[in-house]
């Protein structure tokens, strides 16, 4: 994560990492890349983010290093993943759009709220939408959290949006299904208001207190199955995350699949595991 080369990694390569992902300065190198690119996915987002901060915060990354990790101080708590597997919650990481408009409220009727429902220990969140640019656009959105702690990054563009929640603490964000961010829309149409369906959701990840992505419930395997033989059941989001679970080659396609079943435990004798990262 030292992408600057100091010798330390600080908050000024966590602030370039913010930059890479917002779209802003120069961009990285390919050795600045790969070195941001702390879970080897070929991707920098809330992920890589998370774990420069706990590498800053001294506390440890991965499930192997914090499993072996005895210092009761700085040794976070179960992993989502994991406290989902212990019984210890049933809540699935999920995002909904919920437009505002005709709503009897103060808030502007222009305005779509992205509602999460969030895990235990989940301290970072990563969401991505899509419009159509001539029925509507994203004009600038608010942070709905009353944690002062917690940071809103937004890369909006002219058809798409990403929005990173994450904070410098990695403390956790509220787990609980609540509002967490405000859309400002515009409407291209005339006497046409904005509403939930002009959008689609592309991208929902989260990310534990261990650096660990937490992915949204898992795709039916009939579903993908049907996808891949060519009738669409399935949305863009999910699409990219059976890709980020399974060969992370950028597109959904049989070694995707074949992860999926792994993981639903339908190969003879296999466990329903995830490489550890």
């Amino acid at each position: 994560a030292d992408v600057d080369f100091s010798g330390v990694v600080d908050v000024t390569d966590v602030v370039s990492m913010i930059d890479y992902f917002l779209g802003k300065g120069g961009g990285f190198t390919g050795i600045q890349f790969l070195v941001a690119d702390t879970f080897l996915d070929n991707l920098i987002n809330v992920v890589d983010i998370v774990r420069a901060i706990n590498i800053i915060l001294g506390r440890c990354i991965g499930i192997i290093e914090c499993a072996a990790d005895s210092s009761g101080a700085s040794a976070p708590g179960l992993t989502a993943s994991r406290q989902a597997d212990e019984g210890v919650s049933d809540r699935d990481l999920d995002i909904l759009l919920q437009s505002n408009a005709g709503l009897n409220s103060t808030q502007n009727r222009n305005t779509l709220n992205v509602v999460a429902d969030i895990p235990p220990d989940v301290v970072g969140l990563q969401i991505g939408i899509e419009y159509d640019p001539s029925r509507v656009r994203v004009s600038g959105a608010r942070l709905l959290l009353e944690d002062d702690g917690l940071e809103l990054a937004q890369n909006i563009g002219p058809s798409g949006a990403t929005f990173m929640i994450y904070s410098p603490t990695s403390a956790s964000l509220p787990a609980d299904t609540k509002s967490v961010i405000a859309l400002d829309l515009e409407s291209e149409l005339d006497g046409i208001e904005p509403s939930a369906t002009d959008f689609q959701v592309t991208e929902v990840l989260g990310v534990d207190a261990t650096g660990m992505p937490v992915y949204p419930e898992d795709i039916n395997p009939i579903l993908a199955v049907e996808e891949l033989l060519g009738t669409p059941q399935l949305l863009p989001s999910q699409k990219l995350q059976l890709d980020r679970r399974g060969n992370s080659d950028g597109v959904y396609n049989l070694g995707d699949l074949l992860s999926l079943i792994h993981r639903a435990g339908l190969f003879p004798g296999n466990a329903a595991q995830e490489a550890p990262r």
